[in-house]
């Protein structure tokens, strides 16, 4: 049976967010304030979608930066240079420079998130496709796959002679089944 996200679900993801983002609340009030804020990056009919959702700014740091911040860190340790890429990528990708998803992303590229952070993304996902249209999800597939591939291959620098290529990596085979798509 169709279920929507429940303000339980919203409270259970403002925990994980606060959690992992040590100043959640000045970041959430930045979103806020900034021209590019939590929707940084989501264009056109998504990003209309999530703003009729009127979902808490978090939920949306969330579904923007976690996908590629875990994408990182599936590469290897990152150094400075390597998380550095990963946020020029990022940037590269729709990622607003200063903007709340942009420092979200900064942070957790800094620290590594929970483990638990993706599965939340992953529910938060299948909450949102009880409610979202289907092309808007698609969109969002498309971003955060992109954004994913850019910042893993980034984040990778070389290895041995040839650059890393994240084809068919088993977290960006996750991410795409989180969506539950019928195929196009």
């Amino acid at each position: 049976m169709p279920v929507a996200s429940t303000p339980a679900q919203l409270s259970q993801l403002g925990q994980v967010f606060d959690y992992h983002i040590t100043d959640g609340e000045t970041l959430t009030r930045q979103c806020c304030a900034q021209s590019h804020g939590p929707l940084d990056g989501f264009e056109g009919t998504l990003a209309a979608e999530l703003q009729q959702l009127r979902l808490p700014p978090f939920a949306l740091l969330v579904l923007a930066a976690a996908p590629p911040a875990c994408a990182a860190w599936t590469i290897a340790d990152l150094s400075v240079v390597r998380r550095q890429r990963a946020l020029s990528a990022g940037a590269l990708q729709g990622i607003t420079v200063g903007s709340a998803v942009w420092d979200t992303l900064s942070l957790w590229l800094e620290r590594r998130p929970d483990h638990y952070l993706l599965q939340v993304w992953e529910d938060y996902v299948g909450a949102l496709s009880w409610v979202m249209s289907l092309e808007s999800l698609r969109e969002l597939q498309t971003i955060t796959g992109r954004r994913c591939r850019a910042v893993m291959s980034a984040a990778s620098g070389c290895v041995g002679i040839r650059r890393f290529r994240p084809a068919n990596h088993p977290l960006l085979q996750r991410l795409d089944r989180a969506f539950c798509l019928p195929a196009s």
